[in-house]
């Protein structure tokens, strides 16, 4: 059970108990209505060819909790212009109406072995795209954990202590991810830069902000923070877990892409966090609960920051 502030049938405000199946239910209708919305935006984007298609045809590595939804999207929209593609998903999603696109599934949120084969599967799937086509990175919430590839000399156990070591402390999703990207091989840029091809990404944000390049740690783009930067954090939140393989990884320095044949890459933001919210209240509102839209964000631990 759950105890929200609701307006009373009497006229009065006051304390009313909201059941945690109801509240769930909320959630579920109005991430369903959202998958819809993203599969018809993404469907758009190519239907209104606002998304120049070249003759190489148009892959696509879908990865996140809403990959799914975008995947179909993408089916939807490009037709035989899609030669091919990958969905990286959290278990138990419906694979059904993917084809031609391959599906693996992995762990979220803590990544797994699966992770990472998914990961190389993806660098591999960019580093097969012929430099004429088009790369199509549909990223969503989640992305981080689904597609886990540990920099060169570490192993994914490495990459998920210190990680962990650092969200326990507390660290905002800033800070996590400003450490994430510099222990992976595939976020900050990196599965762009595998790449020939001109890449477009579209972004659906689960990230107060909606800032895309921590949607997923970015796999597409480039990371931000510095070496000096990510080591400052870990050594004041999690001092334990800057082990000397942790360093190297640190320091070790991010490519630089080099312009892709035949175009520029391209990112776009197709779904924010306001959207979500709006499909919240809807859903709440059909069952007749009034709701109130907080301004702002909260930060912090949930039991202080109410």
């Amino acid at each position: 059970m759950c105890s929200v502030v609701v307006p009373r049938g009497d006229g009065q405000r006051g304390l009313q108990v909201i059941p945690s199946a109801l509240l769930e239910a909320i959630f579920r209708d109005s991430v369903g209505t959202g998958a819809t919305s993203q599969v018809q935006e993404v469907t758009g984007a190519f239907r209104r060819r606002s998304v120049k298609l070249p003759p190489g045809g148009v892959f696509v590595a879908a990865v996140g909790k809403a990959a799914l939804a975008m995947a179909r999207g993408a089916i939807a929209g490009l037709g035989d212009q899609l030669r091919g593609g990958l969905v990286v998903a959290p278990d138990g999603a419906d694979r059904s109406g993917l084809a031609p696109i391959a599906v693996m599934a992995a762990a979220h949120p803590v990544p797994d072995a699966r992770s990472e084969r998914a990961g190389r599967a993806l660098l591999a799937l960019a580093a097969a795209t012929p430099a004429d086509a088009l790369f199509v990175a549909l990223v969503s919430g989640g992305a981080s954990a689904l597609a886990a590839v540990p920099a060169p000399g570490l192993g994914l156990a490495d990459k998920v202590i210190a990680l962990s070591a650092l969200a326990a402390s507390g660290a905002p999703i800033g800070e996590l991810n400003a450490v994430r990207v510099r222990l992976s091989a595939i976020k900050g840029g990196r599965l762009a830069i595998a790449c020939r091809a001109p890449v477009l990404t579209l972004v659906s944000s689960d990230v107060v902000g909606d800032d895309v390049a921590t949607v997923g740690s970015g796999p597409t783009i480039a990371a931000r923070a510095t070496t000096a930067e990510a080591r400052a954090i870990l050594a004041a939140r999690a001092p334990a877990a800057l082990t000397p393989a942790i360093e190297r990884a640190l320091a070790r320095a991010i490519p630089i892409r080099t312009a892709p044949h035949g175009g520029v890459d391209e990112v776009r933001l197709i779904a924010g966090t306001g959207a979500l919210i709006d499909l919240a209240r809807a859903a709440a509102a059909a069952r007749g609960l009034a709701t109130v839209a907080l301004p702002g964000s909260l930060d912090g631990d949930a039991a202080a920051a109410g």
